[in-house]
């Protein structure tokens, strides 16, 4: 009989070497997972990153617009002047006519201090000044003794309001359409405070209602 040693270790070393394989393969396939699964992580915290950044972003965006539509949406505008003393609120059609102007007396006194606006679609002008004493108190008796003057009340001041309506011009020159014209006088503390509108007579009811933002928001000082 034949020794069957040879066979034996040759059948041993077989399965031996199958073993390792699989063990290597095996080795190599969890390796291969932990890197998928670590991979697969990293993706995900990246793509949480992102999201994050972006919505972010959005909301930021978002707020921007909002912000830009309501400034534009805004038809009027704040304005405060410490020269005379005032603040009040006036539609954005209006558009100040150079800077805030003194008058002033042969003397050099100051006799009252006045900006002009314009709303060139209406063709509407808006003078408001302030008086000082003691002129401020002879325009009010004057207003006060006027015909056609009526009593108002305007932040918190009792004053007077008088209309009237022109149909030539400075230069005694016939206009094709009259031009109305309404004042308002208060007085405070010696000064006084006037307002006028002048407009064309046919845009005075559009333009009146432009006047009344700001005689409802004037404040003074």
């Amino acid at each position: 009989m034949k020794s069957l040693f040879p066979f034996i270790a040759s059948v041993l070393m077989f399965v031996s070497c199958a073993n390792n394989s699989n063990s290597i393969n095996n080795e190599s396939k969890d390796d291969s997972a932990k890197i998928e699964k670590s991979n697969q992580t990293d993706l995900k915290q990246d793509s949480q990153i992102i999201q994050y950044t972006t919505t972010v972003k959005s909301n930021q965006d978002e707020n921007a617009v909002f912000t830009d539509t309501t400034k534009e949406n805004e038809k009027v505008k704040q304005v405060n002047i410490e020269k005379l003393g005032i603040s009040f609120t006036i539609p954005k059609t209006f558009v100040q006519v150079g800077k805030v102007v003194e008058a002033k007396d042969l003397q050099g006194n100051v006799r009252n201090t006045q900006i002009i606006y314009k709303d060139s679609v209406l063709s509407a002008e808006i003078t408001i000044k302030m008086h000082n004493p003691p002129f401020a108190e002879k325009l009010y008796n004057t207003f006060k003794n006027a015909k056609n003057a009526e009593d108002v009340k305007i932040s918190g001041l009792s004053g007077y309001e008088k209309t009237m309506v022109f149909d030539m011009n400075g230069r005694g020159q016939k206009l094709d359409v009259p031009e109305k014209v309404v004042s308002y006088f208060l007085l405070n503390n010696g000064k006084g405070y006037e307002i006028i509108l002048q407009v064309p007579e046919n845009n005075f009811d559009k333009a009146e209602k432009e006047l009344n933002v700001i005689i409802n928001s004037l404040t003074i000082k």
